[in-house]
């Protein structure tokens, strides 16, 4: 019910269409190749193309029990197309740079979100994921944290490469345990401890 191919960069997935009880698939150096054949795979939970980079993932559509997805390059049709799996339940996107996040407003079961390489930008959309539990933002360096104070469910968030030092939104996430900022950048050092004891439940660790 597991399969993992590595190293496995590009060629025909025909075969796998034919393993339709796989519940967990890992082609973590796939590149480019038609998906079709993975639309078969409807015990399909777990999903890993973390180096995929073609822009035409209407075949994972077909996977209604896909609970999460780890997928690599993205351009902004992509992210429209993952904005239709609102079965999702974790989201993880390595190469997500530029452009709107409007379409992961629409996935409203999402528990977990880690989103690499997404610099600054409108978290509006990030907002409406009330179900969210963890989030990360490794490479966000500027932008309103507003949206953030409406996730009442949020216990762990990553805002490594963060440079701003409002951190008032946060006040109202009452069940955040763990924040991890990054300590690279001077405004860090800004950052008083009474802003940080202002988030009511982080832990000491």
């Amino acid at each position: 019910k597991k399969l993992e191919l590595a190293p496995y960069e590009q060629g025909d997935l025909t075969p796998l269409g034919r393993l339709v009880q796989l519940e967990i698939l890992e082609i973590p150096f796939f590149r480019h190749g038609d998906l079709t054949p993975l639309g078969a795979l409807v015990q399909l939970k777990r999903l890993g193309l973390s180096s995929y980079w073609q822009t035409d993932l209407a075949p994972l559509g077909k996977l209604v029990q896909l609970k999460t997805l780890f997928i690599g390059l993205l351009t902004q049709d992509a992210l429209e197309q993952i904005g239709t799996f609102t079965q999702l339940e974790e989201l993880y996107l390595p190469g997500y740079r530029q452009g709107e996040l409007t379409p992961l407003g629409n996935l409203v079961q999402l528990r977990t979100l880690s989103i690499f390489s997404y610099e600054q930008g409108d978290l509006t959309p990030i907002g409406r994921l009330v179900c969210l539990c963890t989030l990360n933002l490794w490479s966000y360096k500027q932008g309103d944290l507003t949206p953030i104070g409406s996730l009442v469910q949020l216990q762990s968030l990553t805002l490594y490469w963060y440079r701003h030092v409002d951190l008032t939104p946060l006040y109202k996430l009452v069940r955040l345990q763990h924040l991890f900022l990054s300590a690279v950048f001077r405004t860090c050092a800004r950052i008083t401890s009474a802003q940080i004891q202002a988030i009511p439940n982080l832990k000491n660790d």
